[in-house]
């Protein structure tokens, strides 16, 4: 094993120890299994995840409680199932229509936002490159 893969493994050991510590620290009657658990359930427990939320908390520590829709998407995976497990956290709602309920995948500078509020977006839509007309040309009439 190289020099580069031991020190990744090591940095990617050292960024998990900080995230359940944060975790146990912050959340009520949250076990360091149970952390560890809602990280492997959130898909947050591999490298380039956990590196996002260790660097998210270590600038925001309030990011569990916050609610502010700019986290990365491996957090937000994160706080849901928190959330979904009883957990007092709170979830970000869209940061265009406000709904707690919806995924979140879509990342705006102004935060993350769901599939519909992506989609109803005016400046994501480009004219067909087969015959030109733009998404306002192929609506009905009326």
């Amino acid at each position: 094993m190289g020099t580069k893969t031991r020190e990744r493994i090591a940095a990617t050991a050292a960024a998990r120890q900080r995230v359940l510590d944060h975790l146990v620290a912050q959340v009520p009657r949250l076990t360091r299994r149970m952390a560890h658990d809602a990280l492997v359930d959130a898909n947050a427990h591999w490298r380039t995840g956990l590196r996002q939320v260790d660097a998210h908390l270590l600038h925001r520590p309030d990011a569990l409680t916050a609610g502010e829709p700019d986290v990365p998407i491996a957090l937000y995976r994160l706080l849901r199932v928190l959330a979904r497990g009883g957990h007092p956290v709170v979830v970000p709602g869209c940061a265009h229509c406000g709904r707690t309920d919806r995924a979140l995948p879509h990342c705006r500078p102004e935060g993350r936002i769901c599939a519909r509020c992506e989609a109803a977006d005016p400046t994501r839509h480009k004219p067909c490159a087969n015959c030109g007309r733009g998404t306002e040309d192929l609506r009905p009439p009326g």
